[in-house]
């Protein structure tokens, strides 16, 4: 007996729209500290995530409601518990009209573990096989009951964005999936070119993207917005004071706002994960003034769990068990070493951060801000004491965050040395659990990395993007993670 999974996402996506008149020749121009070469898959910053989104096109999507919905796969069914089949839509078509095949996404599935495994792993830990059944269908077995996988949320994850892979295995990013492809590419700039046999494309859309790494490294995204004219948009935080933000909108500017939804931590190094560290973590959480972290800035909610009430994994039970109240010897006499991304921690945070820390060590830590596309090599050399960290907690895909927080290497949240400390172990079991319990494992596994020391949940706070005149932000939803390139309009 087939069993459907009777539309567990809509498929009801913008219509395909034949190109009847020239496309405009409106382009984006933005500075984004992005990594090089452009790898779809290597999903590390929320930069990767917009330049992934913009590339690749995952199998599965979600709508602007935050449902899931159809994005290269058009039909589902399910002929077993175990097995899932998924139908490429009619318009899933290559950047050179041509059709997508199911062997084609098998080998850009291929092509990323080969690359990424680590990051490919929440898939392929529950697939017993990945399977082309004739040009347009893909057959999914796996280990576990399909309805408890929730393999239809792990396909949503941009590193399962399907990219172009020959027949020697290279990845081709002229020719994409995506709503752009990349048309030329530089450590220094990346430009994107408008794909036209995208799915979703509008004539609205940009017709180019150019992306320039930082240059003004000393101002915040905002600060360094306004007083340069070439870009036309800029990705903020809702760190900013209210007078900054007053005056982009005297100047007409266009801004997007999404709701609270990223955290802001502090996470220790390997040098750290010792008994006197997270014993001085502990002191941290129990004395630093929250509220003397963000004096003068706006935009921002205190919390000590990562997830926001209403979310499925927040923990209303949660309580720090104990309260560390005396800094270890050691910390009182050696300024801690804080670890940040260029232009996630402005100036006003740095020096509120330093305050604050001090007030509580009695020693001011010294920061090392390093570009965004270099913190990933900075946390694995591990020449600091604690990573001043953000990651968006806010997004129905449980899977997401998890994977991120614990299955980087190094794991932004690492192991504890106490009984059943390995988290990652604990996350990997958790999955073949059904949702309940799997939801209930994930609560305890945040609460208990949070109790003993291997990590600080300090605030929530939003992102923010900027658009000149002529940039229309209003059709990006505020449950998107980023601004997304494909749905940035011109008026």
């Amino acid at each position: 007996m087939i069993f459907r999974l009777l539309i567990l996402f809509s498929f009801g996506l913008m219509p395909w729209r034949f190109v009847m008149a020239t496309q405009s020749s409106h382009t984006i121009k933005t500075y984004m500290s992005f990594a090089y070469p452009v790898d779809p898959a290597n999903v590390k910053t929320l930069v990767d995530l917009d330049i992934s989104y913009a590339l690749s096109t995952t199998l599965v999507d979600w709508n602007d409601s935050r449902n899931l919905s159809a994005g290269l796969a058009k039909q589902v069914e399910s002929p077993n518990i175990n097995e899932l089949h998924l139908q490429l839509r009619p318009e899933a078509k290559w950047s050179d009209g041509s059709p997508v095949t199911a062997k084609q996404v098998i080998r850009s599935f291929d092509h990323a573990k080969s690359l990424h495994d680590e990051a490919m792993k929440g898939l392929f830990e529950m697939l017993t096989s990945l399977e082309a059944k004739g040009d347009r269908t893909l057959v999914f077995k796996l280990n576990r009951p399909v309805a408890q996988s929730q393999i239809l949320h792990k396909l949503t994850e941009p590193v399962y964005g399907v990219v172009f892979a020959g027949e020697n295995a290279r990845m081709d990013l002229t020719k994409t999936t995506g709503p752009f492809t990349l048309k030329s590419s530089s450590q220094q700039e990346l430009v994107l070119a408008i794909n036209s046999h995208w799915y979703g494309f509008d004539l609205a859309m940009a017709k180019e993207v150019i992306i320039r790494q930082p240059v003004n490294r000393a101002k915040g995204e905002e600060e360094g917005f306004a007083d340069d004219p070439w870009p036309n948009l800029t990705t903020a935080s809702s760190l900013m004071s209210v007078a900054s933000e007053n005056s982009f909108k005297k100047q007409s500017y266009s801004i997007w706002n999404r709701n609270l939804d990223r955290l802001f931590f502090l996470s220790p190094s390997e040098r750290l994960r010792t008994a006197q560290g997270r014993h001085l973590i502990g002191v941290l959480g129990s004395k630093l003034d929250r509220n003397q972290l963000l004096k003068g800035l706006g935009g921002y909610r205190l919390s000590e769990q990562f997830f926001p009430p209403g979310y499925v994994i927040f923990d209303p039970e949660f309580k720090k068990s104990g309260e560390s109240t005396e800094v270890p010897e050691e910390f009182k006499k050696k300024p801690l070493q804080l670890l940040a991304a260029e232009g996630r921690v402005g100036k006003v945070l740095q020096e509120n951060i330093i305050a604050a820390v001090k007030s509580v060590t009695g020693v001011a830590p010294q920061f090392t801000i390093v570009p965004l596309n270099k913190v990933a090599a900075a946390l694995t050399a591990g020449q600091y004491d604690v990573a001043v960290l953000t990651v968006a907690v806010n997004d129905p895909n449980v899977e997401g965050p998890v994977s991120f927080l614990f299955g980087m290497s190094p794991p932004l949240i690492a192991n504890s040395d106490a009984q059943k400390g390995n988290f990652k172990e604990q996350v990997v079991k958790a999955r073949g659990q059904d949702e309940k319990i799997r939801n209930s494992e994930y609560r305890r596994i945040f609460s208990q990395a949070t109790n003993e020391g291997c990590v600080l949940p300090l605030f929530h706070f939003s992102s923010i993007a900027i658009a000149r005149e002529g940039i229309d932000l209003s059709k990006i939803p505020t449950t998107d993670e980023t601004v997304a390139f494909a749905k940035i309009r011109f008026k």
